[in-house]
């Protein structure tokens, strides 16, 4: 369930994980639903599941540069804002690499095709 919207804002997504997180066992964003959004980095997000980015999609520079594909066996990340349940409609990213599964990734890929 996505209770958390936000839309038509210029999101600083680790001041808004600062923010919304308790501490190190809830860093992440879960649920939450951006439309029509920037999303700012400098961040590697990590597709952990359910993860949608509906078009129209803008990633600002090569997409396969911002990609960073993880092992299925690798279970310990650091470094990475965690994704949960998180839908994102229409949003532009700039400075954000995004890290997942092989299936995530290729999904991405066809952005730039």
């Amino acid at each position: 369930m996505r209770d958390n919207v936000i839309q038509n804002e210029t999101v600083q997504i680790v001041k808004l994980v600062r923010e919304r997180s308790s501490g190190d066992e809830d860093w992440g964003l879960v649920g939450y639903r951006f439309a029509r959004c920037h999303i700012e980095g400098p961040a590697v997000l990590l597709a952990e599941s359910e993860i949608e980015i509906r078009p129209p999609a803008a990633f600002g520079s090569s997409l396969e540069d911002m990609l960073w594909p993880i092992d299925p066996e690798r279970h310990r990340l650091s470094g990475v804002i965690p994704l949960l349940d998180c839908l994102f409609e229409g949003c532009s990213f700039h400075w954000i690499g995004w890290a997942g599964g092989g299936d995530f990734i290729e999904r991405l890929r066809e952005f730039e095709r």
